[in-house]
């Protein structure tokens, strides 16, 4: 990937992952590109783990969610999980939807607050609604609804 001006690039990087490669994003406001390495997962049906490298455009990115940082407070997560205030600091993160896949990006990441910053200025994703990621999802909803619609045929019988 050839470098003009580091001004260009925005590099947010988990340094504290020992596994094989690096788990970083990097938002290249010249190419108008995100590139994802060892964090998205895919949308293709059960697909598990990271994609070594994925690349998109801005205009690829579908939504972006924040999970107990900026907008986010997280007031039924802290309910749920009986956690206080400042032991949420570890779950903090912001979620990035693409058409290919989803990734998660978490606070202590270096680079994070300019990351999330430049994505939601630069990407302009739509931030409401709760779309299914992966269309492959709708038909296990539709399974999953006539499983419990039979179950509860067969206990009133």
């Amino acid at each position: 990937m050839p470098i003009n001006n580091a001004d260009e690039l925005i590099i947010c990087q988990d340094i504290s992952y020992a596994g094989p490669g690096r788990r970083c994003v990097v938002l290249d406001t010249a190419q108008q590109t995100v590139t994802f390495e060892n964090c998205l997962v895919s949308n293709k049906f059960l697909s598990m783990g990271g994609e070594a490298i994925s690349r998109c455009r801005f205009d690829e990115i579908v939504k972006v969610t924040d999970f107990l940082v900026g907008e986010s407070k997280g007031s039924l997560f802290r309910g749920l999980m009986f956690v206080h205030a400042h032991g949420t600091t570890d779950f903090g993160s912001i979620f990035v939807y693409t058409r290919h896949g989803n990734a998660r990006v978490f606070s202590q990441w270096k680079g994070f607050e300019a990351f999330r910053t430049a994505l939601l200025e630069k990407c302009k994703p739509s931030r409401n609604g709760y779309g299914i990621d992966n269309p492959n999802m709708a038909v296990i909803y539709a399974f999953v609804f006539v499983l419990l619609l039979v179950g509860l045929i067969w206990f009133l019988i």
